[in-house]
């Protein structure tokens, strides 16, 4: 968030555009860790649930460091 808010300005937009794309990114991960070890459709259907989960989609919608740190988890448990 830092980084975008010294290149765009602090605004709305360069705060909360990172976050949206941590968790695009998060969902990005667990999909393929997912299908690399049950198939396609299972990494869907984690990837699905992930993002409409409404704890995680209220997570990734505002200024907070806890989508850094899902994200973080998350590549940590890809092997």
């Amino acid at each position: 968030m830092d980084l975008s808010a010294r290149l765009f300005g602090v605004n709305a937009w360069s705060i909360l555009v990172p976050e949206a794309l941590e968790g695009v990114a998060c969902v990005g991960v667990l999909y393929l860790t997912v299908r690399r070890w049950f198939g396609p459709a299972a990494g869907l259907l984690a990837g699905t649930v992930l993002a409409l989960t409404p704890v995680a989609t209220l997570m990734f919608r505002f200024n907070n460091p806890d989508a850094l740190l899902v994200l973080l988890l998350t590549l940590a448990l890809t092997p």
